[in-house]
């Protein structure tokens, strides 16, 4: 369809307005063909296989770029709980400038000459020069509070790991998004395929039933009969068309296309579909092993047991190891320029009105929080397994009892078309007869494309969700 834009369209009402009908007719044939030429770009559909889209999908996925950056922001969080483990070292400066010096007490400026030799050990000079300055440089490695800096070091280790599984999640369901987007716009298509072939069908019976009217073999409500039931059939074609676009607007977007973006896919599905061998009890096994959410879960798990143990060691004195070296300037003859010392400091806070308990205790409380959401998503994971898995193997059913139904429908069809054509049936009966088959072949690309998406659930309900349609 052609849509001018507002330019073009402000040409076309400044030439309506003049009195240059051949200049209008040239240049308005001009407009048209360029916006037909881009029309047909704009409609161009792009390739893709299953494969392809989900790549598409996984570089767009703001969830799995958030997760990423989640899993960044915790890694960073980790390295840096390390570094406790290690000796503190510090610096510490102080540059004074007073109001004057302070002079020594033992001034021996009056006495006398003669005397002069045997007070001169008593001068000392300043007490406090007028500007002085220290520099100490000092170490400190914790002792007793190293167990708290490992539980503390444990829970931003674990909370990396959940962060990690949280984004195979992420990852899982914009592959899973995809795969099921691509699966449903294949069956939408293949819908709107056997809605447009009933529409031909009862074309050609249209044809033939106008010729039989107007040579007097049948009578004009047969007429009336067929036109109704192509009405019908084209309603049917107008909303396929309508689902199919749906299907195809949503998998563009999952995929981070522009919603008007146009798809051709080219992904191949197996007709038999291929055989799923795995028993129930094997695929809940194994959802229970790689599901990435009750990984996730259990590291939260452990990351309140390890704040768990970080609330004991609060409770526990702190003792630290210190070591220092000072550089005095400017302090007179009475202090030392150069000192060092080194010991140990120990702090206990053995009353603080039950703070650290009350902490233990919200601990312990998260800890069995968080193991009774491992168990709710166990049963959630159970119930998605058990769903998926029943809609496999009744999509299986269904296809092959589809199949039988479609050989049945197409004998039928092919024996009231031949006793129509020898005017030995009525319209009805050819009508119904096609009906059928355009229901029996609808019924059999359901449950084809309904085991792919079966597949597709229960390889989400694992944690096993691939790429590839394999």
């Amino acid at each position: 369809m052609f849509r001018c834009t507002d330019s073009q369209r402000m040409v076309v009402n400044r030439l309506i307005g003049s009195r240059r009908p051949c200049r209008f007719l040239v240049i308005l044939v001009l407009l048209i063909s360029f916006g037909e030429a881009r029309g047909e770009g704009a409609s161009e559909a792009t390739r893709v296989n299953m494969d392809q889209a989900v790549e598409r999908a996984l570089k767009r996925s703001a969830a799995s770029a958030a997760a990423r950056h989640a899993v960044a922001a915790t890694e960073a969080r980790r390295k840096s709980a390390r570094g406790a483990f290690l000796p503190l070292l510090s610096v510490e400066a102080g540059l004074q400038i007073w109001d004057r010096a302070m002079e020594s007490p033992f001034d021996v400026s009056g006495v006398p000459a003669e005397f002069q030799p045997l007070v001169a050990g008593f001068d000392t000079g300043p007490l406090r020069e007028q500007v002085t300055f220290q520099t100490t440089v000092s170490i400190a490695q914790p002792l007793t509070p190293l167990y708290g800096i490992y539980q503390g070091y444990k829970a931003a280790k674990l909370a990396r790991d959940a962060a990690t599984h949280d984004l195979r999640a992420r990852n899982q369901d914009a592959v899973f998004t995809t795969q099921r987007g691509y699966i449903q716009l294949k069956r939408a298509l293949a819908g709107l395929e056997i809605a447009e072939s009933s529409l031909v069908l009862l074309d050609a019976q249209l044809a033939r039933t106008k010729a039989l009217v107007k040579a007097g073999v049948v009578e004009n409500n047969d007429l009336l009969k067929v036109e109704v039931a192509r009405a019908r059939v084209q309603e049917g074609v107008i909303s396929a068309r309508a689902g199919a676009t749906l299907a195809e607007t949503a998998l563009a977007l999952a995929m981070g296309l522009g919603g008007e973006q146009r798809l051709n896919l080219t992904e191949a599905f197996a007709d038999p579909p291929p055989a799923f061998d795995l028993s129930f009890g094997e695929a809940l096994a194994i959802a229970y092993r790689k599901r990435p959410e009750l990984a996730g879960l259990r590291a939260q798990v452990a990351r309140a047991e390890a704040g768990k143990g970080a609330a004991v060691s609060a409770m526990i004195p702190s003792l630290v190891a210190m070591a220092a070296y000072q550089f005095t300037e400017g302090q007179g003859s009475f202090s030392q320029k150069h000192a060092f010392f080194g010991g140990a400091t120990l702090k206990w806070d053995f009353w603080n009105w039950g703070k650290d308990y009350y902490a233990y205790e919200e601990a312990g409380a998260r800890v069995k929080q968080a193991g009774m959401g491992i168990r709710q998503l166990r049963d959630g994971i159970l119930l998605q397994v058990r769903k998926a898995y029943l809609d496999l193997t009744s999509a299986k059913q269904r296809i092959v009892v589809a199949k039988v139904s479609i050989r049945q429908a197409e004998e039928a069809y092919r024996v009231e078309k031949l006793k129509f054509e020898k005017n030995a049936s009525t319209t009805t009966d050819l009508l119904n007869a096609e009906t059928v088959l355009t229901t029996a072949k609808q019924s059999y690309s359901d449950a084809l494309y309904g085991w792919y998406l079966a597949r597709v659930e229960i390889k989400r309900s694992m944690g096993t969700v691939q790429k590839v349609n394999r």
